[in-house]
């Protein structure tokens, strides 16, 4: 009976040692990316599409705002903030917009499991200028969530 509860209790250090081991697997490496600038485009459209993107991938668009009456540049930016993740076997774009008159041109992210990505912004120039958020999807519902945080 010894030889069973020793066996047990090793048994159970080791699926809790692999479990914590994987889960810091799940945590990758910060990756840094350009901010695509597309404010000489006119008015942006939300695009959604994965064509060309990969699974984990975080890609940020540079858009201009407009007034109102949607004739004139305002100064304020929209940065769309996509990321790659699974819903029904089929690789989806998650999406959230941040407006700013900040000028950021560089980002960072770092996924720290399965549904959170740490994204970072910040000028290449002046790199204290920075805004950062956490954003979380679920792989049952089709969502996704973000926190800003500096």
């Amino acid at each position: 009976m010894k030889h069973l509860v020793f066996y047990s209790t090793i048994l159970l250090i080791s699926c809790i040692c692999l479990g914590q081991t994987f889960r810091r697997q799940v945590e990758t490496m910060e990756k840094y990316i350009s901010v695509t600038d597309k404010r000489g485009e006119g008015k942006a459209t939300l695009d959604t599409t994965t064509l060309g993107h990969t699974l984990d991938e975080v890609y940020i668009v540079r858009t201009r705002q407009f007034n109102s009456a949607g004739s004139s540049p305002d100064r304020t930016s929209s940065y769309f903030i996509h990321f790659y993740k699974p819903y029904m076997h089929k690789l989806t774009c998650y999406s959230m917009i941040h407006t700013d008159t900040t000028d950021y041109d560089k980002a960072s992210y770092r996924w720290l499991n399965d549904s959170v990505v740490y994204v970072h912004m910040f000028n290449s120039m002046n790199p204290e200028t920075k805004t950062a958020y956490k954003l979380t999807y679920s792989s049952t519902a089709c969502c996704s969530a973000g926190l800003l945080f500096n």
